[in-house]
């Protein structure tokens, strides 16, 4: 328990998590509601690759200043859209509380500046902007002592049994 607790606290670093989403709106007056319900619905993959892309990742680093290389960004970049919604759902995790909220903001500018410049890619409207993580989302600390004490003791009595079942 000693030894997990003092890996997680001494060696593993804050993780700070912020989130923002955008709602893919299809607006066709020719098509029914429930059509164009199901056309934004497919469209959220679509923007899913496109938040991605080293295009976007590209635009991402030079609109924020950072040195990060695209794997670098893309691993630090979340995209997931929510089931049977036209919602995606953008998360990063960093060390660094406001950069998380800056690049989550920053992406959802970007692939809302793209659906403007292709034809296909419906309106995109910003449902909520990331703010600032307050308190970090992990590592989970307790849970590195809790796993720490129970190995220990598993250690401890494989030992114990060890020794007993050499003992002649």
């Amino acid at each position: 328990a000693v030894i997990g607790g003092g890996y997680a606290y001494l060696m593993l670093d804050d993780v700070y998590v912020a989130e923002s989403s955008v709602i893919v709106q299809v607006l066709s007056d020719s098509d029914s509601d429930y059509t164009n319900l199901l056309i934004g619905q497919r469209l959220v993959s679509t923007y899913a690759e496109i938040a991605s892309s080293n295009h976007v990742l590209e635009d991402l680093r030079n609109n924020l200043g950072i040195n990060y290389s695209n794997s670098k960004l893309r691993g630090l970049i979340k995209v997931e859209g929510v089931k049977d919604t036209s919602i995606v759902n953008f998360s990063v995790e960093s060390g660094d509380p406001v950069l998380a909220s800056n690049i989550a903001n920053e992406l959802v500018v970007i692939i809302k500046d793209l659906s403007t410049e292709f034809v296909g890619l419906e309106n995109v409207e910003v449902l909520y902007p990331a703010v600032t993580p307050t308190a970090p989302s992990g590592p989970n600390r307790v849970l590195y002592i809790i796993v720490g004490g129970l190995l220990g003791g598993i250690i401890g009595v494989g030992l114990v049994l060890g020794i007993e079942f050499l003992d002649s």
